[in-house]
């Protein structure tokens, strides 16, 4: 990222650096989100880091079957699968399946 896009993306409040966090978070608050995940220990962190998992593939799936209402399950979830992949990984993995996303 340039640092035009950089600041582009700071002035707006999108966007993070993985180096110090949110743009749109301050240090303070920032600090005492790390506390509170460092408190909650490497289990509890991990069993919130697959629910929010299992949240974005239901929003996928949602989305999927939103746009293609006609998709049975078993197409629905390849259609998750080619946009959590990528259409190149999913390629490979599952040749001549024809599924839109």
């Amino acid at each position: 990222m340039t640092r035009e896009q950089q600041q582009s993306f700071q002035e707006s409040g999108a966007g993070a650096d993985h180096m110090h966090g949110p743009f749109d978070t301050t240090p303070d608050a920032l600090r005492v989100h790390r506390e509170v995940l460092h408190k909650l220990g490497p289990n509890r962190r991990l069993e919130m880091a697959m629910q929010m998992s299992n949240m974005v593939r239901s929003f996928v799936e949602a989305g999927v079957r939103h746009r293609h209402p006609d998709y049975d399950d078993a197409k629905v979830r390849m259609a998750v699968l080619l946009i959590l992949q990528g259409r190149e990984v999913f390629q490979k993995c599952f040749p001549g399946c024809d599924v839109q996303p």
